[in-house]
């Protein structure tokens, strides 16, 4: 009852201090702000359970006004409407709890993965979304108008929180080389760059946050305004007092957005479905498939790929209790077009219990990246979003020079490759997946380069996605590239003399079978009709529109230059009329 006097006392002062003439909508007065601070109820946070925590005060954040409402009609009712928010919240919130992540008890086995049916995919996805400890998951809905497109209302969208018990300094990430990075890319260095902690991760689908209209910068305030509503729900430091606190707060927060490019996030609304995130990531037994599948926007189904390391196995007394000491790592991801990352890609999130450093986690990430997201394209078109966060809880010692790092690596690696397979794999319109062995190169980027110059020949993606081994499109995309690539610094027809000495003892193979050697292709019709099984067994299903992948097979094609000892492989679909349709409906 007292809090509730305080708060109506607060509420009072704030209606009188906000004078319309003295109005901003994107915050509001410090006094006011501080009031609040001081007199805000105190939500119960006993999910957090490895230290007692002082709980927070709410945070006072005004977004930008409607169009349609005065500036001081808008920032009032707003401000009452986040204030009656927060207060809910924190009311049911209290004296929830959660208990500790669950030990994994099961562990995947490698092998070929088939599926016979959505709900045998989803209980493979169960074996992979267990999160690792220290790590919660939260998410809710919401819909919006958006300003640019007034005729259409009540479009649908996901906020998917991403929380840790405390915040860790063990975090990084890898954004976007696009010149034109969305608002969150650039919240996002500013982050990494300035070396604090990081608690939580909030993704928005269905809007990007990218150069949206408005005031200059007005993109990057919109999720700076998110960071600070979720700031102001968690207590995320012990002691934080005032403005300043919040704003520590809103630090350790990481915004992502996926989505429509051009359109402004429709921040009150978000800001409005932020406590109902955090209560979801109190009371919700969520796991990562349950992030994977949040976040998704034209993706057909959720990618999740989870691996853990045993560091001791369970002792031979018969400790039931006792399952060995082990750590893990789970990644999710998000991408199905405009899929050719370079340094990142699409959305990816990482989540480990292994204590590492950031340098080492640095170092890890892109390794793994390089090995794995880099090295697939579905329609060789960049992201504007590209992300992807590595970031650990440090629940598990690992001790300086300990070989567990290149255990780490490794698992790291199998789960960034097996992501970045189901992306391909859950491509817009995808019914194949094209795997293109680049062997024999004198330097890798030619080896990546001609990989990626295959996998996106339009010429070719139609063939395969008609089941036709027209081999003369694929001999023709190898010579156009080395022609155009190789020793740059030549001219004309010497450049061109020296492509073809290049490629005078390229071996070319499709499932398997040599299709050119020598300069000449080698065909017949028995080999034709092999080619065409080996690509129809490839097949997906249901034209580029099945709801989960019924196999890992893919159309095989190695190119093999003779000439060096650098090799690469990458990954790339095939182009449909469903992925035409997909992105000729996109905002539709």
């Amino acid at each position: 009852k007292l809090q509730k006097s305080f708060l109506a006392i607060a509420t009072a002062i704030l209606r009188a201090l906000l004078e319309p003439q003295k109005m901003k909508t994107r915050a509001a007065t410090p006094g006011a702000a501080f009031l609040f601070l001081a007199f805000s109820p105190q939500p119960s946070l006993s999910f957090l359970p490895s230290r007692p925590f002082v709980p927070r005060r709410s945070a006072l954040v005004v977004p930008r006004s409607e169009p349609a409402e005065s500036p001081a009609e808008s920032g009032q009712e707003h401000l009452q409407a986040v204030i009656d928010e927060v207060t809910k919240a924190a009311e049911k919130s209290e004296g929830d709890a959660l208990s500790e992540p669950p030990e994994v008890e099961e562990e995947v086995e490698d092998g070929e993965e088939e599926f016979s049916s959505l709900v045998k995919h989803q209980q493979f996805l169960d074996t992979q979304g267990d999160l690792p400890q220290g790590f919660r998951i939260g998410k809710s809905k919401l819909t919006f108008d958006p300003v640019e497109e007034p005729t259409r209302v009540d479009l649908p969208m996901s906020l998917t929180l991403i929380l840790l018990d405390e915040p860790t300094d063990a975090w990084t990430a890898l954004f976007t080389t696009n010149a034109f990075p969305g608002a969150p890319v650039k919240v996002g260095r500013k982050r990494l760059a300035e070396g604090g902690p990081l608690q939580a991760i909030v993704v928005n689908n269905k809007i990007s946050n990218v150069c949206p209209g408005g005031e200059p910068g007005s993109g990057e305030q919109s999720s700076e305004d998110i960071c600070t509503g979720l700031g102001a729900l968690l207590a995320i430091r012990e002691g934080e007092r005032g403005l300043e606190g919040a704003a520590n707060r809103a630090r350790m927060v990481l915004p992502c957005s996926t989505g429509i490019i051009g359109w402004s996030l429709p921040v009150p609304n978000m800001l409005r479905a932020l406590p109902q995130c955090v209560e979801s990531a109190v009371s919700d037994d969520l796991n990562a498939v349950d992030a994977a599948r949040s976040i998704m926007t034209t993706d057909r189904y959720p990618k999740c790929r989870g691996e853990t390391v045993r560091i001791r196995p369970p002792s031979d007394d018969f400790d039931p209790d006792d399952s060995g000491e082990k750590f893990r790592i789970v990644g999710i991801a998000k991408g199905a077009g405009m899929i050719e990352p370079h340094l990142a890609t699409m959305l990816v999130y990482l989540f480990t219990d292994l204590d590492l450093p950031r340098a080492t986690l640095d170092k890890s990430l892109r390794l793994a990246v390089k090995k794995s997201f880099n090295c697939i394209s579905v329609d060789s078109d960049e992201s504007t979003s590209d992300t992807v966060v590595l970031i650990s809880s440090q629940k598990v010692p690992c001790p300086p020079g300990s070989p567990l790092v290149a255990k780490f690596d490794e698992a790291l690696l199998k789960v960034c490759e097996g992501l970045a397979d189901d992306v391909v794999r859950n491509g817009e319109g995808t019914n194949h997946v094209m795997e293109v062995s680049i062997k024999g190169s004198p330097k890798d980027e030619l080896a990546v380069g001609l990989g990626r110059a295959i996998v996106n020949s339009p010429l070719l993606k139609c063939a395969v996605a008609g089941n036709d081994p027209n081999v003369g499109r694929l001999v023709a995309a190898v010579g156009k590239y080395v022609g155009d690539n190789h020793a740059a610094h030549s001219k004309g027809q010497a450049q061109a003399a020296k492509g073809q000495s290049i490629l005078g003892g390229c071996v070319m193979k499709m499932g398997g079978k040599i299709i050119f050697a020598n300069g000449q292709f080698i065909l017949n019709g028995v080999l034709e009709q092999e080619l065409i099984q080996h690509m129809k067994a490839a097949e997906l299903g249901d034209h580029g529109k099945a709801e989960f992948p019924l196999h890992k097979r893919r159309v095989s094609i190695e190119v093999d230059l003779g000439i060096g000892l650098s090799e690469a492989v990458i990954l790339g679909s095939d182009l449909t009329h469903e992925y035409v349709t997909v992105n000729a409906d996109y905002r539709s």
